[in-house]
């Protein structure tokens, strides 16, 4: 039986007959206008997997989408990227809704820009997450997704589930250059991108918004990227990146990180009051090396000496805001 099931539709020409007669639009002049890439279909796909592909396809979307699918998808990625899915009957949920619900053109094109089985992997994702993320990217940032589909479709799939929105992952791919969100995902955590994505209101995640403008500084600097930045992500809590993303400038915290390192940081944000650290950071370097080198080596020798600092900061901070004037003073 499982040998039967694996043949193919040429040799097998009554399944065939049974399809054509089932689905008449397979034998429509626009879809037979491409002789070609029918046979490289039939001659591709297991007997029974197309029909069951065809029944969970409502006519229609299939009338409009085949044809245009065997005009502008290559030869090669027909056989080798879209003849896998329709040959895997897990994944025939999510491709009929990628058909439903993506321009027919747009899916061409990823088709015939992504290595085979790499969209079978990120077509797993939960729901309609890929499909709603799709949807969401821009006309000129498709080869941008497609770089990051190709590369690491398991984490990049981590990364969708765990958004609290399509909007939220797709400013990655709108706004953030492939190379820099391909470091990040190497050195930093999927969920952890995913929970500061969430941090974010969408409203802020554009072009302009904080967080593109701070990744947009990591643009060619991949030692900076891997080395400091991804493992500082991965330290220190997404709401408090979010709190420094927002209100330190990104030249400025990146001095900070270069000369601390991303676990000095993580220490001193731990063991101190962060509002206090923004206060510090936001005002001279010389200031800043001045606060940080001390406080970081105490803690790093004595933890009494963490949670002593981390009570002295509070109150200070406490001070601050109680009598602004006070901050003006030292400004």
């Amino acid at each position: 039986h499982e040998r039967w099931a694996r043949r193919s539709y040429l040799c097998a020409p009554w399944s065939s007959a049974k399809l054509v007669l089932h689905n008449p639009y397979m034998a429509s002049p626009r879809v037979l206008a491409h002789p070609f890439q029918v046979i490289a279909l039939l001659r591709n796909c297991e007997v029974g997997k197309l029909d069951l592909f065809c029944a969970a396809c409502p006519a229609a979307v299939m009338q409009d989408a085949l044809p245009q699918l065997l005009r502008h998808v290559e030869m090669q990625q027909l056989v080798s990227v879209l003849v896998p899915l329709l040959n895997n009957v897990e994944l025939h949920a999510p491709l009929v809704s990628m058909l439903r619900r993506v321009d027919v053109l747009r899916l061409a094109d990823i088709l015939n820009g992504t290595l085979p089985g790499k969209l079978d992997t990120l077509l797993r994702s939960p729901g309609e997450t890929v499909v709603d993320i799709t949807c969401a990217v821009k006309d000129d940032r498709v080869s941008a997704m497609l770089a990051l589909v190709n590369h690491a479709p398991d984490k990049l799939l981590d990364l969708m589930a765990n958004c609290p929105g399509p909007e939220n992952a797709a400013a990655f791919v709108n706004f953030v250059e492939p190379e820099v969100v391909i470091w990040l995902l190497d050195s930093a955590s999927p969920l952890r991108l995913a929970q500061l994505l969430g941090d974010f209101e969408v409203a802020e995640l554009q072009s302009d918004g904080p967080l593109i403008c701070f990744l947009g500084h990591l643009e060619g600097e991949r030692r900076l990227t891997k080395s400091i930045v991804g493992p500082f992500l991965l330290l220190v809590k997404p709401a408090v990146v979010a709190q420094l993303v927002r209100e330190v400038t990104a030249k400025q915290l990146f001095k900070v990180l270069s000369k601390v390192g991303p676990h000095g940081v993580a220490r001193i944000l731990e063991n101190t009051n962060v509002d206090l650290i923004i206060r510090m950071w936001t005002g001279s370097l010389e200031s800043l090396v001045v606060f940080g080198a001390a406080p970081l080596s105490a803690i790093q020798k004595d933890c009494r000496a963490a949670a002593t600092i981390k009570q002295v900061t509070d109150s200070i901070q406490n001070c601050l805001s109680s009598f602004p004037e006070l901050a003006l003073c030292g400004a």
